[in-house]
């Protein structure tokens, strides 16, 4: 798997990632995460794939007013602290993206 990459829903399919056990995100906060997977939505979003300690798999959309949030130019496997807010009563949104380095710093934020 190319961690770069964005796939769309049929490579996500032949490469054989499972999004069944991810769920949208019910609170607001800070969390840590890593990004398992990224891929093409069908309305010029990217859906992102992370594992949130504490918490376990959920799933997010980030929009193209937005940039992707930089989602594009982060590697699967990445080490995030991830920020949802609540909008309106739909539910939350990924607000924010920290990345982090290997000591588990800040290197780089996006919103």
């Amino acid at each position: 798997m190319d961690k770069n990459k964005v796939y769309s829903m049929n490579q996500m399919a032949d490469i054989g990632f499972d999004p069944l056990p991810y769920k949208m995100m019910e609170q607001e906060g800070e969390f840590k995460a890593t990004l398992d997977f990224k891929r093409w939505g069908k309305k010029q979003n990217l859906v992102a794939y992370f594992s949130v300690e504490e918490i376990g798999k959920i799933v997010a959309s980030t929009f193209w007013n937005r940039e992707y949030l930089n989602l594009k130019e982060i590697p699967i496997g990445s080490k995030l602290i991830i920020t949802f807010s609540r909008k309106g009563k739909t539910g939350n949104y990924l607000r924010k993206l920290q990345v982090l380095d290997s000591e588990g710093n800040v290197k780089e934020t996006y919103e």
